[in-house]
Order: C-alpha cells, then sequence, then structure tokens
C-alpha cells in the first residue's frame, strides 16, 4: 500500500510539472543582438522565471544576465531574451562573424583584427575551450583601446601576461597571494606563466552580487559558476596539427648557385680537384635541411619546400616576392645576404610570415618588425652572454685592451660595463695598448689569479700582429693561468697558427658545439656519409638543427607559433636556441651562446667541460 501510495505521489507531482512549465509557450522569434542571437520571449500572465528557464532549458542565472530587468519582476508583455543553448554569431552592424579555419590559432585572429585576445575572449566565452575549424566568433567592427577594460567590480579582472611578468610581480601588483592566482587558474601551476596567456586575477574589491528573483516566493539566490567555467586563454596550445591535416609551407632562400655549380664533379671535389662556388658552406647547410626534412617526414610531419636560388640579386629576390604562391607561405628561411634580407622581411612582415634570418639581430629594421626571428646574437647580447660565462672560472684578472681602433674600443666599453656589473668579485683593468704596448699587458697579469685579456680587433693583420707578440711574451709564463679572450671572426683567418691559439687559450663565443662522442650525432654523421660520401661541417649540423626546430614548432603551434618562442624547447644536435623579444613592437633575437676554449691538449670544448677537467681555481 505504501509503496502503491509513493507511486502515485510521483505520478501526481510529474504532472503538476508537466502543467506548470506546459503553461509557458516556447517562442521561434529569434532576434539579432550585438551579433549574437536571441530568441525573443513575451512573457503571459502568471509565467514565472523558474518556469520559462526550464522550457528553454536555460538556467535562470543566464536569462538574468541577459536581461537585468527581471531582478525587478516579472511583467505582462515584457519581452525577454533567451541565449540559445549552441551560441549563433550573425553579421550586423556592430559586430563581423570570423569563420575559424583548420590550424588557426586565438594569436593570429588577434594579429588579423589588431584586437586584444581577452576582448575576443570576452566576447567569445566557447574559445576557453579551445579554437575548432567551423567555429564562428564575433569580432566588433569597432574598438577604441586595444586593451580589453575589465569593470573594476568584476570577480575577476582578466589579464594578459607581458614578456618578463612573473607570478610574483603579478601578485604584488594585484594585492592578491601567488595561491590565489594558481587556486582560480587551473594548469597554470604546471605550464608555467606564458607571454599572451590571459589569467584571471582575484578582485579584491569585489562584493560578490545577491541575486532576488522576485517569483518562487522570493527565493535569494547567487551566480557561483558564470565566470569560474572560464579557463586561461593560452595562445599556444589551440592549434591542432591532425585537424589542420595539410603540409606546411616553407620557403628556403639560399645561395647556391645552381648555374655556376652544376657542372662540377662531385667526385673532383671529394678529390679536392675542383671546388664549388663561391664555395660548399651553402651545400653543406642545404643538405642539413634536406636531412632535417627527411627526419620530420619520418615522424609524421609534412612539410613543402621550396628553394630559391637569389645569391645577392635584388631583382631576382623581387621577381619572386612578387609570385602569388608566396603568400600561401608559412615560414621564411633566409636570405643569407645582409643586403637582400630587408625586403624579404617587409614582404614577411607585410604578409604575417615568421621569417628567420641566419644573421645576428643588428639591423635597425629589427625593432618594427615582429615577425623577424634572428638566429645569431648582436654584439651586445655576445659580450654580455659571453662576460657571464666567464666569472665561471672565478678569481678573475680581466685585462681590456684598447687599441684606438673605434669599434674595437667600443666593444671594449660593453664589455668594461658588462663585468663592472660584477666588480666586487672581478679585478678589471684597462691598458691603452697604443702607449704602454705588449709590456703594459704583461705587467698586468697575476700569478694568483685566473687572468683573461680581452683583444676585440677584427682587422686579419692586426689581429696576426698581436697574436704572435702576445705568443711570445707569455709562452714561458706556465704557472700563470692566462686565457686570450677574442672575437668569433678570428675562426675564419687560416693564416693564424691554431696551435698558438690553444696554447693561449684562445676563449670564443659560438651560437654552436658538435659533441663528437653524443650517440645522436653518431647517428647524423652515419646518415650524412650514406647520402653524401663525405662528412658533415658545423654548417649540416646547423641546417639541420635549423628545420627540425622550426618544423616541430610549425608541428606543435601552427604558422602563428611566434608569441610561443620563447618557452618553446626542443633537443638539437649542435645548438639550442633561446629567443627573447627586442621590443615590444619588434622579433625576436636568439641569445644563447656557447663559450669556446682551445686548450692546451688540443681540444675545443665549452668552458664549463674545461672546468670540470682541468684544476682551475
Amino acid at each position: 500500500m505504501m509503496q502503491a501510495c509513493k507511486f502515485i505521489i510521483t505520478v501526481v507531482l510529474i504532472v503538476f510539472s508537466f502543467t506548470l512549465f506546459s503553461q509557458v509557450e516556447k517562442s521561434t522569434t529569434k532576434k539579432i543582438i550585438n551579433g549574437k542571437t536571441f530568441l525573443i520571449h513575451k512573457v503571459k500572465q502568471g509565467e514565472t522565471l523558474f518556469a520559462i528557464s526550464k522550457v528553454y532549458e536555460v538556467s535562470r542565472e543566464d536569462i538574468a544576465m541577459e536581461n537585468p530587468i527581471v531582478f525587478e519582476g516579472l511583467q505582462p508583455d515584457m519581452e525577454l531574451k533567451i541565449p540559445l543553448k549552441t551560441t549563433v554569431y550573425v553579421e550586423d552592424e556592430n559586430f563581423q562573424v570570423h569563420i575559424v579555419e583548420a590550424g588557426e590559432t586565438l594569436y593570429g585572429i588577434t594579429r588579423k583584427y589588431k584586437l586584444d585576445a581577452n576582448e575576443i575572449a570576452s566576447l567569445n566565452p566557447e574559445v576557453s575551450s579551445g579554437l575548432k575549424p567551423g567555429q564562428k566568433l564575433r569580432i566588433p567592427k569597432k574598438h577604441n583601446t586595444s586593451q580589453y577594460h575589465v569593470e573594476k567590480n568584476s570577480k575577476y579582472l582578466y589579464h594578459v601576461v607581458e614578456a618578463k611578468q612573473t607570478l610574483y610581480s603579478l601578485s604584488k601588483q594585484y594585492n592578491v597571494d601567488i595561491n590565489e592566482i594558481y587556486s582560480v587558474n587551473p594548469g597554470l601551476k604546471e605550464a608555467g606563466l606564458k607571454e599572451k596567456d590571459v589569467i584571471k586575477i582575484p578582485n579584491k574589491n569585489y562584493s560578490p552580487p545577491l541575486l532576488v528573483f522576485p517569483e518562487d516566493n522570493q527565493v535569494k539566490d547567487t551566480i557561483p559558476e558564470i565566470l569560474d567555467e572560464e579557463i586561461p586563454v593560452s595562445l599556444c596550445d589551440s592549434f591542432n596539427y591532425k585537424e589542420y591535416g595539410k603540409p606546411f609551407n616553407i620557403a628556403l632562400f639560399i645561395p647556391l648557385y645552381a648555374a655556376k655549380n652544376s657542372a662540377v664533379d662531385v667526385k673532383k671535389v671529394i678529390q679536392e680537384q675542383q671546388n664549388f662556388y663561391p664555395g660548399t658552406r651553402f651545400i653543406e647547410f642545404y643538405e642539413g635541411v634536406l636531412l632535417a626534412l627527411d627526419s620530420l617526414k619520418n615522424s609524421g610531419i609534412s612539410i613543402n619546400l621550396t628553394v630559391y636560388d637569389t645569391a645577392k640579386d635584388s631583382a631576382r629576390i623581387a621577381t619572386v616576392l612578387q609570385d602569388s604562391k608566396m603568400k600561401d607561405i608559412d615560414l621564411i628561411i633566409g636570405p643569407f645576404f645582409k643586403t637582400t634580407l630587408e625586403p624579404v622581411a617587409e614582404f614577411a612582415k607585410d604578409n604575417n610570415i615568421p621569417i628567420v634570418s641566419p644573421h645576428s639581430s643588428k639591423s635597425d629594421f629589427i625593432s618594427e618588425n615582429p615577425n623577424l626571428i634572428f638566429l645569431n646574437p648582436n654584439l651586445e647580447i655576445l659580450v654580455d652572454e659571453t662576460a657571464k660565462k666567464t666569472l665561471l672560472l672565478g678569481n678573475l684578472n680581466v685585462i681590456l685592451v684598447k687599441t684606438g681602433i673605434k669599434a674595437s674600443d667600443q666593444t671594449i666599453d660593453l664589455y668594461k660595463a658588462a663585468y663592472e656589473q660584477h666588480k666586487d668579485s672581478v679585478a678589471i683593468i684597462e691598458i691603452d695598448y697604443a702607449s704602454k704596448g705588449m709590456s703594459g699587458i704583461i705587467s698586468s697579469l697575476k700569478a694568483d689569479k685566473n687572468n683573461i685579456v680581452v683583444y676585440t680587433a677584427t682587422d686579419r693583420s692586426t689581429v696576426l700582429k698581436f697574436i704572435n707578440f702576445f705568443y711570445a711574451d707569455v709562452f714561458k709564463m706556465e704557472k700563470t693561468f692566462i686565457t686570450l679572450l677574442g672575437m668569433p671572426i678570428w675562426k675564419n683567418y687560416d693564416n693564424i697558427e691554431v696551435e698558438n691559439l690553444h696554447d693561449l687559450q684562445f676563449m670564443v663565443g659560438n651560437t654552436s658545439y658538435v659533441d663528437y662522442n653524443h650517440s645522436e650525432v653518431k647517428q647524423f654523421i652515419r646518415k650524412y656519409r650514406k647520402v653524401y660520401h663525405t662528412e658533415p661541417s658545423d654548417r649540416s649540423f646547423m641546417g639541420y638543427d635549423i628545420m627540425m626546430f622550426f618544423g616541430k614548432i610549425l608541428y606543435s603551434h601552427g604558422k602563428d607559433f611566434i608569441p610561443c618562442l620563447p618557452d618553446y624547447k626542443q633537443k638539437l644536435l649542435c645548438t639550442d636556441f633561446k629567443f627573447e623579444k627586442v621590443s615590444e613592437e619588434g622579433g625576436f633575437a636568439n641569445s644563447f651562446l656557447i663559450l669556446e676554449i682551445y686548450d692546451k691538449e688540443y681540444n675545443v670544448v665549452p668552458l664549463e667541460k674545461f672546468i670540470l677537467s682541468n684544476d682551475v681555481e
């Protein structure tokens, strides 16, 4: 009997519930407001917000957020905007609609429309779950500022992470505990803070609103979930290569001089009876690139490489850039000559194409070109990183040699500024070589110190003369630690006796170092020998590493990978990349450096390895 009563009560409740909701007639009238589509419901006598929400399967909170007037109570003939369960965006006078393409990222969309990522996220909350091909986004046609404004009475403030910002600095800026920031940003603790991320900051001035719905016997309620459902929008996590589903297009601008080299007999080159013009350095680089493409293909990454043999021909460059196919390029590598870099870099900027330059970042236009990526450190970075590396030796006596040559002395001034940051632990002596000569340098050496003589001239004959004189004077000072710190270009001077460089423990900054004992290096050498029947050079390794790095970052983040550069890491054969943004509107420069030392055992090794294997105090 009791079970029968329960059954009857249940049936009555179901019927009552059905009767209650059936009083509300679901509208089919649609209206577009600010680019967002709503159903328009006209309130009838006796309807409640609770009943309306159940019929449309939309929460009272969502209806209330679109219709604040409901807090004053429902009235007959009142029109309510009912948000659709599946958001539909259409173009109107205030908003346009962007349809997401395969491989597109939020960063690329912000660049296209010159909007802040947070503004797009606020207008399209669904992007917090990632972008999908075919997805529609609301884009405002007019905006007054690139910085999205967040009301101060909001529960959260949305912050777009800038370069070099830390959680500590943000916690101080907003006066919140770091753990509070972690608590409202799931995954942030594991992933770390990244430039261009949009993170939530708890608002200390926020006072939770008490939403009172007049019907339903003045039931009090709050909205705890509305903003909590959003998660940080990461610009580097929205690309899916499988969804992208097509090869990346890379253009390589490299001077192969095919017309001149086509008649060269490779066998005679190996036998040193013939030479390629202007040498083999570009061919060796290209061979490394081709091996990398094979490795990428084997790992499931498809790349279409177009090679432009442009040399120093500006007219040829102009013709290539006019080719309509260039606008479909996802990445440009090169050109290798500075005289032809600027027009290609401008083209890349205008068409939003990343461009990788093998040069150092001393060109003026990098500060205004966000698409430009320099692989080699500029002079300032070279000096600063070199000085930092030498501090590993400890107990330093640094002798800075001024030659009277303008460029050389400017470099010496940079070294002086770098070492003066550590003047409490480094003795610094400046020598005017023109007046004091070699004797001034020798008298400044300290038997109880690790002496570094910094000489920065670059003229071939001047450098050779200095090395010969210096070597003759210090050769017999076996008990005094002396090292000569010079310039990278010295390595190209074939008239310098390599034995002298080893005896002087020559140190020089470099962006690559090949450890021939490493298993992956040995594997690369075997493959290179098999394919090309010769030995790989440093340029072969570099060509391989560059193509592997950028091929894989395209795979991970798509063609809009640029903001992901500072945090992207990959194990390479001979180098590493440590990219830093040069300015707010500029591109990126690589600050990675290996400080090599030519030791007295005739090895060339990184300074760290030298210190470990020698008794340096």
